[in-house]
Parts: C-alpha cells; structure tokens; sequence
C-alpha cells in the first residue's frame, strides 16, 4: 500500500509551528542539568552542582560545595535568586531557593542542597518584578479536547491501494479581553524526521493558548492570568486543569547578560500539585460545556470571566477546590459547595434583610436588652458575649433563604432536577448543620451515603448555574449544557 503524507501550512510556515518532533520540556516531565551557579551579587564564585526537576518534588539544586562559610554550616539560608549556566550553554535562573541540607564529611567535600520553587531557562533576572512578557503561549491539560478542531483529513483510494493524510493548521482563534491583553487559541504540529528506511509517519497538532501584551505582562500578572484560564478549562471540562508547557518572550532586554537578546524565549518550571498520572480519555459529552459552544461569543464570555475576575476568584474559590482535589471527601465536597452559595450569594444579592444602618440601631437595642442576670458569673459573661457575636451577624441572611433566591432565579434550570425545593432545602439544611456541628439530633435528618452524593451533585449544579449565569448564559443554555452532560443526564433523568 502506498501512504502519501502531506502537511498543509501555507499560512502558518514562517512561524515554524510544524516541528520536526524535538519536543519542548513540560512541566509533567523529569529533567537534569549540570551546569555552573551562583549568586548574584557573586559571580566569579561559581559553584559546580546539577539542577533536577521532578513534577512531583518540584526542583532541586545539588551542589559540591556551599554558598555559605563553614563557620555558617548550622545555618539554613534563604535566597531569593540563584543564577546559573548549564553545560549545553542555558542560561537558568532560579527563584525563592532554601537550603534544605548541607554536610561536610571530613577529609571529603562540602555538600548543599536547595530546594527551588521556580526555574526560568532562558536568561538571569535578578527579580519577578524585572520579567515582562511580552508573549506567553500556554500549552494545557485537556485544552486539545475543548477546542476538538482537527487539522487532520483522511483520503483512501482503492487504485492505486494508499492513503493520503492531510494537515492544515487552522488559524488562531483570537479575542481582545481589554487594552493590554489579546488571548488567543493557536495550533502546532509536531512530525517525524525523514528516515533511510521509512517504515512509519508519526504527526500530532496540539492546541494553545497565546497571551499577547502590547504593554507587556507583568510576572504576577501573568501568572493571574494562567490561572484564570486554567479555571475556565477546568470549569467547562469538569476536571482538573493545568498546565503542560510555558513558554514565553520577553517585552526587552532585561537581562542581566550582555549577551541576552530582546524577545528571547524563556521556559518556566515549577512544581505542579495533584498531577493526574493516568491521562484518561474525555469526550464532549463528558463537558458541561465545549469550545464550539462559546466559540461564536467568545469575547463575551472570556470578557466576563475576566472583568469577574476577582468576585469569581473569591465566591468560587472553594468550588475550584472541589475540582482540584478530586480525592476529596463526600461530605468536603458538600461542605465546599454549601460555603460556594452562601459567599456568592453574599457577594451578588447583598444578602441583607435591611440595611446595615437600620440593623446597627437593632443589634444595639438587642445587646441593651441581654438580661444583667447572666452576667453575674464567668459562664454568663462568656454567654453574652456569644450573644453579642451571634447577634453582630443576625443580618445576614440564611443559607434557607439563599438557596430559595438562586432556586426562584433558575427555576427553568432545576425542572426535572429538584421535584420538591421544600425537601431539597431541608436536606441541604438538616446536612451542613449536621456536619458543621454533629449534633446528634440532626444525625437522622442529614443525607449519607449514595443520598448524600445525589445532594451534593443537586449542590454542584446549583453552584455551576450561578457561575455560567455570571459569564452571560441564559437559563434554556445552561439547561441544555447539563441535559447534554452524560453524569448529569443520568442525574436528572432518575429523579
């Protein structure tokens, strides 16, 4: 059978985005560097030693020999930056580096080891402050399946008997979120080199995500902006998110190497907590929602997410963890999601039964009117001044009232879902004040087991409507997203 194999990159060819398979390091991978290290303020006292990099230990820096004196060997310094030069000519530098071990076995050598945070390849920066990206292109867990466009077509012919293979790289998909930040979707591929005896082709597209600064991303800012976006993959795929590769430019010459060059390229490692070793497989149907459904407003949503940023970042916080941790206890899970409605709610609906003028001259008159009698001894001091604090939050409203205000907003949603809101609420209820504070009369009234699971996953749904609301769906597409989900279909389709 003749294979004809051909890739398509007219727009995209200058940009070298078809690779020859010599694939970028990611930050699921193991490496080591031998190399040269020093301090900043210290060059000309370099230090020989190898830096390794472990996904699940993070980076660590052996040396033969010391950045401190002997007289210091009890000492466990701290710096912020260490500098270094690999033997294949890296440039590497390292951030919020600890000694964790150092040892001097007479007559043998001085040993150290630091433990590093974060590891940038690419130049020296003496600080965070001084790195300014200019472009960042972000390659993500599961983002090749959100964004399930294929590059890829398939020809077979019967005469002569081959196949041919088509790949055309789309072209990026890109949104302005405000003045100084365009986010964008981008395609590469990587392909096998050509070979005397040629007994396979191998080629792979991967999707990612570009971030482009006319002004140029600050380090903290940027790292900001990476977690936004792995909430918003994590949220639409309902799994943990995170990131594979980071490779960045800088804005300008920030270097402090002479020999550095505007715009080069600059990696960044670090340790990733929770990675998932088993890379299952995910399908559409498994999503709440894919990027084929935000696609034709994907400035409206990205727009959202972002200019949200910090109430989502806030209210939601404790839902991400749900996801981030998916080892967690059931009744954590229900915990964090109960703790979700009530600060988003808090957050969106004021969540006061009047103001907090009117309630202050009504919490002084309460606090006037705690009888004299308890406070005759410690106990009933101790007592009053529960009252007091249990008084100072009597404004707030319950978490019964909040759940009627999302269930009442959403109602289009839950049809079909909760058949009775009544005993829905008072499950929730009877629950998080049986787990908050294992009353043994609420023992009976709180949900366990496989009722506990159906309530928690009732929660999370509530927890994911009020989300997708605020990123501008309307009730009927936030419907059709779980009555799409294969687990939630399932879910609304037993009740």
């Amino acid at each position: 059978m003749i294979i004809q194999y051909i890739c398509v990159i007219t727009h995209i060819f200058n940009q070298q985005k078809v690779m020859i398979l010599k694939e970028q390091l990611k930050l699921t991978d193991k490496f080591e560097y031998e190399g040269l290290w020093w301090l900043p303020d210290n060059q000309g006292g370099e230090i020989a030693g190898n830096l390794l990099f472990d996904p699940d230990d993070g980076a660590t820096l052996k040396l033969i020999g010391s950045f401190k004196s002997i007289q210091d060997l009890n000492t466990s310094p701290k710096y912020e930056v260490i500098f270094g030069i690999s033997t294949n000519g890296k440039y590497i530098t390292l951030y919020n580096c600890m000694e964790i071990r150092c040892s001097l076995n007479l007559p043998g050598l001085l040993v150290s080891q630091y433990y590093v945070d974060t590891i940038i390849m690419g130049g020296h920066f003496l600080k965070p402050a001084d790195i300014q990206f200019k472009k960042v292109s972000v390659m993500y867990q599961y983002l090749n399946e959100w964004v399930n466009i294929s590059a890829f077509e398939m020809q077979r012919f019967k005469e002569p008997p081959g196949v041919k293979i088509i790949c055309t790289l789309p072209r990026p998909i890109s949104t302005r979120i405000n003045d100084n930040l365009i986010v964008s979707f981008d395609f590469e591929a990587s392909a096998s080199t050509r070979s005397v005896v040629q007994k396979e082709v191998y080629m792979e597209q991967r999707t990612v995500v570009n971030f482009e600064s006319s002004e140029g991303l600050r380090y903290q800012e940027f790292f900001e902006t990476l977690k936004s976006i792995q909430n918003v993959l994590s949220f639409a795929v309902k799994r943990y998110v995170y990131p594979l590769r980071i490779v960045g430019s800088t804005k300008t010459n920030n270097t402090v190497d002479s020999n550095s060059t505007e715009n080069s390229n600059v990696e960044l490692f670090y340790k990733i907590r929770n990675i998932q070793r088993v890379d299952k497989p995910i399908l559409p149907n498994e999503m709440l929602f894919t990027f084929k459904d935000v696609s034709g407003r994907l400035e409206e949503f990205l727009g959202n997410w972002f200019k949200k940023r910090e109430l989502l970042d806030e209210a939601f916080s404790t839902y991400f963890d749900t996801l981030y941790n998916p080892h967690m206890y059931q009744k954590q899970k229900f915990l964090a999601l109960t703790q979700t409605i009530e600060s988003y709610h808090q957050r969106v609906c004021d969540g006061k039964y009047v103001s907090d003028e009117e309630y202050e001259k009504v919490y002084d008159k309460l606090v006037e009117n705690i009888p004299n009698e308890i406070k005759g001894s410690e106990d009933g001091r101790n007592l009053a001044e529960r009252l007091k604090e249990y008084l100072r939050y009597g404004n707030e409203l319950s978490l019964r009232r909040r759940l009627k205000d999302i269930l009442n907003t959403h109602k289009a949603v839950f049809t079909g879902l909760i058949e009775d809101e009544a005993e829905f609420i008072n499950d929730v209820i009877n629950t998080r004040n049986y787990f908050t504070h294992y009353n043994e009369k609420l023992r009976e009234e709180a949900a366990s087991g496989a009722d506990l699971f159906y309530l928690t996953e009732k929660l999370k749904i509530l927890v994911e409507t009020c989300l997708l609301s605020e990123l501008g769906f309307r009730n009927e597409e936030i419907s059709s997203f779980f009555h799409k989900n294969r687990n939630y279909r399932h879910l609304i389709n037993t009740q």
